[in-house]
């Protein structure tokens, strides 16, 4: 059997990107109960990995990282970035057609 890489350690994975000018929000209810949904799923070994991008409070700024199955098989998650790369880019055409971006 193969020896997992252990790609759990935390790593400087904080970036700036600037784009647009940063809008102004607050965290809200639902960004913590999908965070709360992830975890628990986790915990019940429903996730094996994960690809993750989160702003944070400061503007232009954020982190990454690739952790577990994701980080193994990368190919596959590359797959996965797509799939959000598509719906992310749904949301920006429908942001334009209401006149939002």
């Amino acid at each position: 059997m193969k020896a997992r890489k252990d790609t759990s350690r935390a790593r400087s994975n904080v970036h700036h990107l600037r784009l647009v000018p940063p809008a102004k929000s607050k965290p809200n209810a639902d960004l913590v109960q999908s965070l709360m949904t992830l975890a628990a799923a986790a915990a019940r070994d429903e996730i094996t990995g994960i690809i993750f991008a989160a702003s944070l409070d400061k503007p232009d700024r954020f982190i990454s990282n690739i952790v577990g199955e994701c980080a193994d098989r990368p190919t596959y998650a590359l797959g996965l970035v797509s799939m959000l790369t598509d719906q992310l880019k749904g949301l920006q055409h429908d942001m334009r057609d209401n006149g939002e971006a």
